[in-house]
């Protein structure tokens, strides 16, 4: 008896039993409210997915690709009304944690970013007027440097692009000449010394006046002094600056962000696929003990 032979002879052997209490139309009847009643589970489950799943997962997707090193700043508004809705409470113990600590590292470096600029320009003038001095023959003295501010210097110090970046006229460094006029010796602040600012002038009009080309390496000569000048010292620049603001700290929290971030994403998807694909855990579990059987051989 093949199984199309058994298949029937179950189902008259139903029929004779039932056949009281169904009838052909009963049980296309039930067979209809069982499709209606599915069809009206997929479209609550797809009004969830499209009401809570999907927002979320887009602002997700956009705060992964922001990071560290760029002046953009995490978008966490929708998190934090998030947890201050209904739709909060459904979530996971799992999620809710990473919810919270996506919250708070993408604060804590929005913050951190909010100065950034001022930090980085302050590294620079601090490194530049160090270094200047080696590279003058000038009878005035360098008294200040002054790097102009932009919304990109933090960016421009952090990913080593200063030499770039002035090349392409992204940024100006202003440096400020003086003569010196007056010391005062003080028993308690020792020597202080008092100059008379008389000019400030581009960088690259300081360095041609005051260094000759010809006594530069022959591999470089060729090259602007300003833009070979800016490349011997970013480097310096960028760890002034990452010391000053322990920077080290802020790359971690940066890193376990980014983490948390693509582990929520993984698993609201998951979810999303369990909503919407029928047996998909099932089928998931199945196809992994498939793929690892084949493997074992």
């Amino acid at each position: 008896m093949d199984w199309i032979e058994a298949i029937r002879n179950v189902w008259v052997c139903f029929v004779n039993i039932f056949s009281d209490y169904f009838t052909m139309g009963n049980i296309i009847g039930l067979i209809a409210i069982f499709i209606a009643i599915s069809t009206l589970n997929f479209s609550k489950r797809s009004f969830i997915v499209k009401d809570s799943y999907d927002p979320l997962l887009r602002i997700l997707e956009e705060n992964r690709g922001i990071g560290l090193y760029n002046t953009a700043k995490y978008n966490i508004d929708f998190l934090i009304q998030l947890k201050e809705s209904y739709i909060y409470s459904a979530f996971e113990k799992r999620e809710k944690v990473l919810i919270n600590k996506i919250i708070e590292n993408a604060t804590l470096i929005n913050q951190f970013k909010n100065n950034a600029d001022k930090e980085a320009k302050k590294a620079a003038e601090e490194i530049l007027l160090g270094e200047l001095p080696k590279w003058k023959k000038d009878e005035l003295d360098l008294i200040e440097v002054e790097v102009e501010l932009t919304n990109e210097l933090y960016s421009i110090i952090i990913n080593g692009t200063l030499d770039i970046a002035y090349d392409m006229r992204d940024l100006e460094i202003i440096c400020w000449l003086g003569e010196k006029y007056k010391t005062i010796r003080n028993e308690e602040i020792g020597e202080e010394i008092f100059y008379e600012k008389s000019k400030g002038i581009p960088l690259a009009y300081y360095l041609q006046k005051t260094i000759d080309k010809s006594e530069l390496p022959e591999e470089i000569s060729h090259l602007d002094v300003s833009t070979f000048f800016l490349s011997s010292v970013k480097e310096k620049i960028r760890d002034e600056y990452k010391k000053n603001v322990e920077f080290n700290i802020i790359s971690i929290k940066s890193d376990d962000l980014t983490k948390d971030i693509n582990k929520l994403i993984y698993i609201l998807n998951e979810s999303v696929k369990k909503l919407l694909i029928p047996n998909y855990t099932f089928n998931k579990y199945i196809n992994s003990l498939l793929f690892w059987k084949r493997n074992k051989k």
